[in-house]
C-alpha cells in the first residue's frame, strides 16, 4: 500500500513533472473571464423586446486579444440558446445591438462614456477595471 512516506513522495513528483507534458495547459486568468462572461447571462433577464436577432452579440472594446480568445471560446457554444458572435468594437457607435460589452480599456474615460451610451439599453456591460 501507500502508507510509506518515500513512496507517496515519489508519486507526487512524478504527477508534477508529468502532468505538464500531457498536454493540459495552464488556465490564464483571461480564459476564466471569457468562461465566466457567458456565466454571468445566466443571471442576467433580457426584454424580449431587446430580442431581434438569433444570434448574442458580445461587443469588446480595446482588446483584439481577448476578442479573440471570447472567440475560440464561444465558437461552439449558445447562450440563451442563441449563436454567440464577438466583434471587436472600435467605439461606443458599434455597440448598438450588443446584448455584452466587455470593456477592456483601462481609461476610466472610456468605461464612462460605454456607460452613458448603454444606461438606457438592455446591453450588459462588465469592465476590466475597478469601479
Amino acid at each position: 500500500m501507500l502508507n510509506h512516506p518515500k513512496k507517496i513522495l515519489t508519486i507526487i513528483l512524478v504527477i508534477l513533472f508529468v502532468w505538464p507534458s500531457l498536454g493540459f495547459s495552464q488556465v490564464t486568468e483571461q480564459m476564466l473571464r471569457a468562461a465566466y462572461l457567458g456565466k454571468f447571462t445566466k443571471l442576467i433577464y433580457w426584454p424580449d423586446s431587446s430580442r431581434t436577432d438569433s444570434v448574442f452579440q458580445i461587443a469588446v472594446l480595446g482588446d483584439a486579444k481577448f476578442a479573440q480568445l471570447l472567440t475560440q471560446t464561444y465558437a461552439d457554444q449558445k447562450i440563451n440558446d442563441q449563436d454567440v458572435i464577438v466583434f471587436q468594437a472600435q467605439g461606443v457607435q458599434d455597440l448598438a445591438g450588443s446584448e455584452m460589452v466587455f470593456i477592456a480599456e483601462t481609461s476610466t474615460s472610456a468605461v464612462k462614456k460605454v456607460l452613458t451610451y448603454t444606461e438606457h439599453l438592455p446591453i450588459l456591460t462588465v469592465a476590466a477595471t475597478p469601479g
